[in-house]
C-alpha cells in the first residue's frame, strides 16, 4: 500500500511540474507591462464652417474654413430653382465632377478654401426668387497606398495634393 502511495504522490509531482513548465509562458505573459511616459493627442472630430455671402445680384461667394484640427478634404454642391446658374473659380483649385465641385487641395487646420464664385444667370431666366442652396460635405484625409483617398465610394474626384 505504501508502493501504491508513492507512485500516487510521484504521479501528481509529475503532473504538477508539466502544468507549471507549461504554464510558466502565459504566467510571464500575464505579468509583463510596459511603462509609457508623454502624450500625443488625437483629434478624430470634423468641424468646419460655410460661408456663403450673397452679393446685391443674389450671387453666392462661397468658401469653406477648416475650424478643426484635422487636415480635410472638402466638396461643394448647390441646389436651385433651373439651370440658371454659373460657377467661376478664378484661383483654379476647384474642379466639377458630376454634380459636385471638389476642393483640389488639402485644406489643413484653420485654413479656408478659394472662393467658390455662384453666379445666377438672369437674362434667360425666369421671373421668381432665386435661393441657392449649398451643401458642404468633408473627409479627413486618409493615405492609402501613398495617395490622398477619399472613403466614401461616391467621391469621383482622386487627385488631391498637399498645400503649396
Amino acid at each position: 500500500m505504501r508502493n501504491k502511495n508513492i507512485k500516487l504522490l510521484a504521479a501528481c509531482l509529475l503532473a504538477v511540474a508539466i502544468i507549471f513548465t507549461t504554464v510558466k509562458g502565459t504566467l510571464a505573459y500575464f505579468s509583463d507591462y510596459e511603462n509609457a511616459a508623454g502624450k500625443k493627442p488625437v483629434h478624430l472630430y470634423i468641424e468646419t464652417r460655410i460661408d456663403e455671402p450673397v452679393d446685391t445680384n443674389d450671387n453666392k461667394h462661397v468658401t469653406i474654413a477648416n475650424t478643426g484640427e484635422t487636415p480635410l478634404i472638402v466638396r461643394v454642391r448647390a441646389f436651385y430653382k433651373g439651370d440658371f446658374v454659373k460657377y467661376t473659380d478664378e484661383e483654379g483649385k476647384w474642379t466639377q465632377l458630376g454634380d459636385w465641385w471638389y476642393y483640389t487641395e488639402v485644406l489643413q487646420a484653420g485654413e479656408s478654401t478659394s472662393e467658390l464664385f455662384i453666379e445666377i444667370i438672369k437674362e434667360n431666366a425666369p421671373e421668381f426668387n432665386f435661393d441657392i442652396v449649398v451643401i458642404e460635405e468633408s473627409e479627413r484625409v486618409v493615405y492609402k497606398d501613398g495617395k490622398i483617398t477619399p472613403k466614401a465610394a461616391d467621391w469621383l474626384y482622386k487627385d488631391y495634393k498637399e498645400a503649396e
